[in-house]
């Protein structure tokens, strides 16, 4: 029998809520919508859930096609940014 994926979780942005995906398209670097984007501190290191717990309730929504990164906060609000950069061929 070859091998199978029971369930897979990606993350927009390094650090942030996990999201549950029923399929994902794997490239030759990986999945291609995980971890596409870092938060970075004041000491320009990376910053993720290790350092800093709260930001795993943070959550992140990418729409490749339009450039928008939506980061949904846990009292509701939502603060929508627009990427614009080279797509990924």
């Amino acid at each position: 029998m070859p091998p199978q994926v029971a369930w897979i979780s990606i993350a927009p942005v390094k650090g942030l809520a996990l999201q549950q995906r029923e399929s994902v398209r794997l490239e030759s670097f990986g999945v291609r919508e995980n971890r596409r984007f870092h938060l970075i501190g004041e000491d320009g290191r990376l910053l993720n859930g290790k350092q800093l717990a709260p930001l795993v309730r943070v959550s992140a929504d990418w729409d490749e096609d339009s450039g928008r990164l939506a980061l949904g906060f846990p009292d509701g609000n939502v603060l929508d940014l627009h990427h614009r950069y080279a797509p990924r061929t």
